[in-house]
């Protein structure tokens, strides 16, 4: 943050600090306040793991949103999903995963998103966004759930709700 111990709290550039800040792969914002006499608060929010990537040589874990937190060779020890089908050109740290069919991409984590939150979360293993006419999960029980195509949010809130009179 360059801020040192003891400096004068007025002389604190405040949009500097919280853009050098907010450049760590784990901060999603950041909020300073000056505390007068003399203190200043930096209160921040943690990015979390929410899902993982799968691309041919690596796995890319990153927010819900696809900001990209590491990159590993290993997830057995990561417990979020693992998302197959997204082609990803580019993955820095700390920044969105780029890819070739942005939209496409778009549509797939939105399709993601319906779980996100949901109380199918925790218990989901891995989603397959591969096929556009076979969306496709798979629970940590091993139970694979297949939804068929998927056309829109809608159908695939529809199909969810057929989902949960199913399994309880």
């Amino acid at each position: 943050s360059k801020i040192k111990q003891g400096q004068n709290i007025f002389r604190i550039n405040t949009k500097k600090t919280t853009a050098k800040i907010k450049e760590l792969a784990y901060v999603d914002d950041v909020e300073i306040q000056r505390r007068f006499p003399a203190k200043i608060n930096i209160v921040l929010d943690e990015s979390t793991e929410d899902i993982i990537i799968d691309t041919p040589t690596e796995f890319i874990v990153t927010t819900i949103d696809g900001k990209v937190l590491y990159k590993t060779v290993d997830v057995t020890e990561v417990p979020v999903p693992i998302v197959k089908g997204i082609e990803v050109t580019a993955s820095e740290i700390g920044q969105k995963v780029a890819t070739e069919d942005v939209e496409g991409a778009i549509k797939d984590m939105s399709y993601v998103n319906c779980f996100y939150g949901s109380d199918y979360w925790s218990q989901i293993d891995l989603i397959d966004v591969s096929d556009a006419s076979n969306f496709m999960m798979v629970m940590r029980t091993g139970l694979r759930v297949t939804f068929g195509p998927i056309d829109t949010i809608e159908s695939l809130e529809r199909k969810i709700k057929m989902l949960d009179a199913i399994i309880p």
